[in-house]
């Protein structure tokens, strides 16, 4: 809707969203490459454009005076890439006359830069590019949960699109009486069990917005995302009915799918940092990483998920054979950790060398 639009325009003048793939990049780049480092630490990378510190925002194209920021703030960088920098963590202040006829004026900080740990995981630009909502948004186990984060590490990091469990590996999880309507059948719960789960690792997010609805000087929104302290103890378990007190819990939760052998991974973990120290440990991984350049430099789109579940089609030998390809490439990618490495070895494919797709 309007307001929706209103709130990303702004957000996409002053955050680049391309920058979760940063970490890629400096994997491949690297003096030291290191692809298991796309997913640990604190580090905040933001790119180098042919146009730093513009004068008006990428979406926009508005000054800076359209935005109420009492400090110094920069718009987006914009052109083509040409390089990568370390940031250190970085708020900006604001004022502004906010409301209707009788307007209020409103202070406060956000945070422009800043991550939780787990590499890209962590980064609040991977958050506000997977979860844009608004200041009224809480996570509570249930009904409300940054789902859509949760969705995007499966797709992003592991290759694979929900749902990434059999039904019958939901069906502990239904609660036939429970208000959560997801929670009720095991079709449903499929998804869930595993979008939910692992989201709850960032279940204290929280987002600020400021602006009002017009185009005039001071007047810009844009939505900016924190990461609040938790104060309570993890619950057990996973929630069958909202918790009001959800988002102020640890944020623990599971990494909780099929792995490309058919076997079940459920794992718990405590957090951003541990979840990506849990994802790096599993073959899917680098498998994934495999099939996105192997996909790229061979135009040979290959599956690597779950394909010992009886309900999915089997795949035709020549099909097995790519499939079989990824996932060496991918378990030697875990070996030597270097994606240039990797490319590498695609190049010296015969696959990449022909113009068809047979092995």
């Amino acid at each position: 809707d309007s307001e929706n639009q209103f709130w990303t325009d702004g957000t996409k003048d002053l955050w680049d969203n391309s920058t979760p793939a940063l970490y890629i990049t400096k994997a491949l780049f690297d003096v030291n490459p290191s692809y298991l480092g796309t997913l640990s630490g604190n580090a905040i990378y933001t790119p180098v454009r042919a146009t730093m510190n513009p004068l008006t925002g990428a979406r926009s194209n508005l000054t800076a005076d359209i935005f109420a920021f009492t400090t110094p703030f920069q718009f987006a960088p914009r052109g083509s890439l040409q390089g990568i920098r370390s940031v250190s963590p970085a708020t900006a202040n604001f004022s502004i006359l906010e409301g209707g006829d009788i307007p209020v004026l409103r202070t406060g900080s956000v945070p422009l830069f800043g991550s939780v740990g787990g590499g890209l995981l962590g980064n609040y630009s991977y958050a506000l590019l997977n979860v844009l909502q608004d200041q009224k948004f809480v996570s509570n186990g249930g009904t409300q949960m940054p789902r859509k984060w949760g969705r995007a590490v499966f797709h992003d990091l592991l290759c694979r699109d929900l749902p990434v469990v059999r039904n019958s590996d939901a069906t502990p999880f239904v609660v036939s009486t429970s208000t959560v309507p997801f929670r009720t059948t095991s079709s449903c719960t499929s998804c869930h069990v595993s979008m939910d789960r692992i989201s709850s690792v960032v279940r204290n997010v929280s987002y600020t917005t400021f602006g009002n609805q017009k185009k005039t000087a001071g007047q810009r929104g844009a939505i900016f995302v924190n990461f609040p302290q938790t104060s309570m103890g993890a619950q057990p378990g996973w929630p069958a009915e909202p918790d009001a007190s959800y988002s102020k819990r640890s944020p623990s939760g599971n990494l909780f799918y099929r792995n490309y052998l058919g076997n079940l991974v459920d794992v718990a973990v405590s957090g951003p940092s541990d979840l990506g120290t849990q994802i790096a440990s599993q073959d899917d991984f680098y498998i994934c990483a495999a099939k996105r350049y192997y996909t790229h430099f061979t135009g040979i789109s290959v599956d690597t998920g779950d394909i010992s579940d009886p309900q999915r089609r089997a795949l035709s030998s020549t099909a097995l054979a790519h499939r079989n390809e990824v996932i060496n490439l991918g378990k030697s990618l875990k070996q030597h950790n270097n994606l240039r490495q990797l490319i590498s070895d695609i190049f010296n494919l015969p696959q990449y060398r022909r113009s068809d797709s047979a092995l």
